[in-house]
């Protein structure tokens, strides 16, 4: 739980401030770089670390978000590792963040444990106004 907690903190403040945002990513990559065992725990915690960024917030800087996108190509190489997976999936995250822009809130415990595992989040969500004119 403090950990989970730690992960919204972080990602709470790159949604903040764009300077940190970028510097996370930059950490995220160096993180993610050239790891001698690319299944390792420590390389899948930083892989899990930035799934979880990518699904809320992107760099807005062009060329960060082309260096971004090339590292996590250049990872997901190699689809049999974990590292390869987590590329992969890291890919079509930022994807979707570009699509539908950088969201206000970081994720719940719920996503995290979902992304975390790769997979997708199925949420219900229910409403009492009968009449909404989008409802029909």
């Amino acid at each position: 739980e403090p950990l989970f907690r730690s992960v919204q903190i972080v990602i709470s403040k790159c949604l903040e401030k764009e300077t940190l945002c970028n510097e996370f990513f930059l950490h995220l990559v160096k993180q993610t770089t050239d790891q001698p065992d690319p299944n390792s725990r420590l390389n899948v915690q930083n892989w899990r670390f930035m799934a979880l960024t990518c699904g809320v917030v992107v760099p807005r800087s062009k060329d960060l978000l082309a260096y971004l996108m090339a590292h996590l190509k250049r990872c997901s190489l190699e689809p049999s590792s974990e590292e390869g997976k987590f590329a992969q999936y890291c890919v079509l995250a930022v994807q979707r963040t570009q699509r539908n822009k950088n969201r206000k809130y970081p994720p719940s415990r719920q996503e995290n444990l979902c992304v975390i595992r790769r997979r997708l989040i199925h949420a219900r969500f229910y409403s009492k106004a009968r009449n909404c004119p989008s409802m029909k």
